[in-house]
C-alpha cells in the first residue's frame, strides 16, 4: 500500500540531456528556451539540474493551443 501511494505520487524528473533527446533539441536550445521563459526552470538537486516530465508536457500543450492561434504563412 505505502509503495503504491509512492509510485503514483512520484514526480518524473529529467536531466538537460534527457530531455534534449525527448524534444529533439540540443542542449543548447534547453537552456535558451529556460532562459527566455519559455520552457520552465528546472530543479536544483544537488550540483545538478532536472525538470519535471509533468511541466514540460504543460509546456507541450501550451504550444499546441498556440499552433492554432498563428496566421497561416503567405
Amino acid at each position: 500500500m505505502k509503495e503504491q501511494i509512492l509510485e503514483s505520487s512520484a514526480v518524473q524528473l529529467v536531466n538537460k540531456r534527457e530531455l534534449s533527446r525527448l524534444l529533439s533539441c540540443s542542449t543548447r536550445t534547453i537552456e535558451r528556451l529556460v532562459a527566455r521563459g519559455e520552457l520552465p526552470l528546472p530543479f536544483k538537486i544537488g550540483h545538478g539540474s532536472r525538470f519535471s516530465l509533468s511541466d514540460i508536457h504543460h509546456y507541450i500543450e501550451s504550444l499546441k493551443g498556440q499552433r492554432g492561434m498563428q496566421p497561416p504563412h503567405a
